[in-house]
């Protein structure tokens, strides 16, 4: 899956809001078109994790087919940590990771996604 350019500059532009802390994000398809859905962090400790709101989960699924996650990391290379990569595969759906500073992407597709 690719992310439209408006999709990654508002994940992105949510991403340098919340700074210091993870962003998280979804995104979702309505009407044939994939947006982005700014979801609250929940996390304990939002500096180094993330825990999507299931409100806010439940909100977006309303809009629309929820395609994939999108998270930051602020303090670190957008590559996935294990933990990413255990929770993306359980998701089925891709995540996608943006550094807030240095505006880099990184991502990860499940093995087996959405049928």
């Amino acid at each position: 899956m690719r992310l439209t350019c408006q999709v990654k500059d508002q994940a992105l532009d949510h991403a340098k809001k919340e700074f210091p802390k993870e962003s998280v994000g979804l995104v979702y398809l309505a009407k044939g078109k994939k947006k982005y859905f700014p979801c609250r962090n929940q996390s304990e400790n939002p500096t180094k994790h993330f825990a999507l709101d299931p409100s806010d989960y439940l909100k977006c699924a309303i809009k629309g087919d929820i395609l994939a996650v999108i998270h930051s990391h602020p303090n670190a290379e957008p590559i996935p940590s294990e933990h990413d990569i255990e929770v993306c595969e359980r998701s089925k759906m891709p995540w996608f990771i943006v550094n807030p500073v240095t505006e880099q992407w990184g991502s990860y597709h499940p093995v087996q996604g959405k049928e």
